[in-house]
């Protein structure tokens, strides 16, 4: 018998002869081999159809089940049937299940079924075993000079493979999951988007506390104050810096607000205080957070945090001072609950430079009286 290239399944021989066909047969062997079983059902229907190389003939009524590759150019005998030379597995016998004289023509007797796409081919009798179909294992190839009397080798048995089979009870890959099935297969969803709310709060109180002396340096750099108060006017003096018949005056303002009246759990995320000033022009001021403040008094005169926030020109109407990172940490870290800042001029308080003689620095500012039309104020924006 004439050697075929393929006779001897895929090899390079065969590869060289038949190229286009031979990769398309190692692609459905190899993805026959890989996938096990349970993802192997679920490819797509065109991976589920049999490789048949061009020219082949198939005689009338044969059909191939998943599996079946042909070679080139094969040409199938006219009377062939493959069950005759297979092994297969028949639940009954056939001559229980059909008349004698039925024919493929005839309706089916009562209680057979055939599976979609099954046919019986026109020479088949009752006396024939029942053909379920034929199996061959992925990549078989047939010689073209091979008859059916020919013995098949060993590659053309149902169920051969020269390659180890991946076992059917095999672990799913574990980012595989079945459809229908619980898991992750996608992240969990978000939660509500958080919600900003901005408020405008009243300060509650404005005062202020005061240092003097004979030097420059001892009036700047001293932990207390001598003098100290709440402005309980509709507008004050809030800050100065100044040096009056040899004596330095420093003053800083104090502004305390609370935000008891946001929600529990909100977080600050931005914000500004607005102060309406009533003097001032030409000057600068710088506001800062205080530390461990809890109502006026001598000690709170150094208890300012960080470096001023904002500086900002000063004149008459309304200023804003944007709240900085730290003071916006200082708010939540106290949130519902008491927060105070301190407003220091800056050219000479802030910049520790001595006020020349005569030089006087302030500002007046409304206060938190009922009387006054323009109140200090916080506003916030929080999130929740």
């Amino acid at each position: 018998m004439p050697a075929h290239p393929c006779d001897k399944g895929l090899t390079p021989a065969c590869f060289r002869s038949y190229h286009k066909w031979a990769k398309q047969a190692m692609a459905y062997k190899l993805t026959r081999l890989l996938l096990p079983k349970e993802l192997s059902r679920r490819l797509p229907g065109v991976l589920r159809n049999p490789l048949i190389g061009p020219g082949a003939i198939l005689p009338p009524g044969l059909v191939l089940p998943p599996g079946t590759i042909v070679p080139p150019g094969f040409t199938w005998p006219e009377h062939w049937t493959p069950w005759q030379y297979f092994d297969f597995t028949t639940l009954e016998d056939p001559r229980t299940l059909f008349p004698a004289d039925w024919t493929p023509a005839d309706p089916l007797p009562p209680g057979v079924t055939i599976a979609p796409g099954a046919v019986f081919p026109p020479t088949w009798t009752p006396a024939d075993p029942l053909p379920p179909g034929v199996t061959i294992a992925p990549g078989a190839v047939f010689p073209p000079a091979w008859t059916p009397a020919d013995p098949p080798p060993p590659i053309f048995i149902p169920g051969y493979s020269p390659f180890p089979t991946p076992p059917d009870s095999g672990a799913a890959p574990p980012l595989f999951i079945p459809p229908f099935e619980p898991g992750p297969v996608h992240p969990p969803a978000p939660g509500p988007a958080k919600v900003r709310t901005t408020v405008s709060i009243d300060a509650w109180t404005v005062g202020y506390i005061q240092n003097t002396g004979a030097v420059w340096a001892t009036v700047h750099d001293s932990l207390t104050g001598n003098s100290w108060g709440t402005i309980f006017t509709a507008t004050g003096q809030i800050i100065r810096a100044a040096l009056i018949a040899g004596t330095f005056t420093i003053r800083r303002g104090i502004f305390g607000f609370n935000t008891l009246s946001c929600p529990v759990g909100a977080v600050a995320v931005s914000g500004y205080i607005s102060i309406y000033f009533a003097s001032g022009s030409g000057y600068t001021a710088g506001m800062q957070s205080t530390l461990n403040l809890v109502y006026l008094q001598a000690a709170d005169y150094a208890r300012f945090s960080g470096d001023a926030f904002a500086l900002t020109g000063l004149g008459v109407g309304w200023k804003n001072f944007p709240l900085s990172a730290s003071a916006i940490a200082y708010i939540n870290s106290t949130w519902r609950g008491n927060h105070y800042f301190m407003l220091r001029e800056s050219d000479r308080d802030l910049a520790n430079v001595a006020p020349i003689s005569a030089e006087d620095r302030n500002a007046d500012c409304y206060t938190h009286r009922p009387t006054s039309t323009y109140k200090p104020k916080i506003v916030i924006t929080y999130e929740q």
